[in-house]
């Protein structure tokens, strides 16, 4: 009747969602498609009215937040968002959170909107227990108390790498959207939207940025550290070995079979 929208969450494993996705008209077929595949690359395409894609979201297991990411598959319409995934996502449970406490969001562009905004908030918590670890890890080598820190220091790298790759993805799906020829003919609402996220997620990529070459850093502090007490101790080997390379020597000599010799 002209008034509000609908938000319509599937799970693609459903073979009534591929049924009920490839039956509805308002679907374009390319954005139809894109549901139902299995798409895992971040991706945006769009006509005049109306904007499908494919982004990265944290997965959700039955304890919580899990540390891999999942695609989220998505069709923005004038009078409706479709999202679509395989298993739970932690953007998408949010934003459900929120709506059953009474939030609300006048356009589909709008909630699409909250649910990228959760995912940037997700990267940015997890850049702030990067960057309480990574302190922790700085202190330990500048106090050579090393142990099991470079092995933390790897660990801790990996994830950095992994929260860089998701970052720097979402912005290159956006700024091309964005600033591209390629958004011109996209609905003005996403295209707005679009342009609010990229400058978050153009603040949160340098700051992980900063973070992965900080740790980088760190893991070759560490490494230099770790050579360093290596040679310390091969040196005091060698002072030992030299201690008692003498009774060494004599030992040797006594324990020498020389029956039947001369002298």
């Amino acid at each position: 009747e002209g008034q509000g929208f609908a938000w319509i969450q599937l799970d693609l494993g459903d073979d009534r969602a591929r049924k009920w996705i490839a039956a509805e008209p308002a679907i374009p077929a390319p954005a139809g498609d894109l549901l139902i595949g299995h798409e895992q690359h971040q991706c945006l395409d769009h006509s005049a009215d109306q904007v499908w894609g494919v982004v990265h979201d944290v997965g959700r297991d039955a304890v919580g937040k899990s540390h891999h990411v999942s695609p989220l598959h998505w069709v923005i319409g004038r009078s409706y968002l479709v999202t679509g995934r395989r298993e739970p996502l932690q953007a998408i449970s949010q934003i459900a959170d929120c709506l059953r406490k009474g939030e609300r969001s006048g356009t589909p562009a709008a909630l699409f909107e909250r649910i990228i905004a959760f995912i940037i908030q997700d990267i940015a918590a997890a850049v702030l227990r990067s960057t309480d670890e990574i302190d922790a890890l700085e202190d330990q080598v500048l106090a050579n108390r090393l142990s099991d820190t470079p092995k933390r220091i790897g660990a801790l790298r990996r994830a950095i790498v992994r929260l860089q790759r998701h970052a720097s993805g979402l912005h290159l799906l956006f700024r091309r959207f964005s600033e591209a020829e390629i958004g011109l003919a996209a609905p003005a609402d996403v295209k707005s939207a679009a342009m609010r996220l990229l400058q978050r997620i153009d603040t949160l990529r340098h700051d992980v940025h900063a973070l992965h070459e900080r740790t980088r850093l760190l893991q070759e502090e560490a490494a230099a550290a770790t050579a360093t007490e290596s040679g310390r101790q091969l040196h005091f080997l060698s002072i030992l070995t030299a201690l008692f390379l003498p009774a060494t020597f004599i030992t040797g000599m006594f324990g020498v079979n020389a029956k039947g010799a001369p002298w």
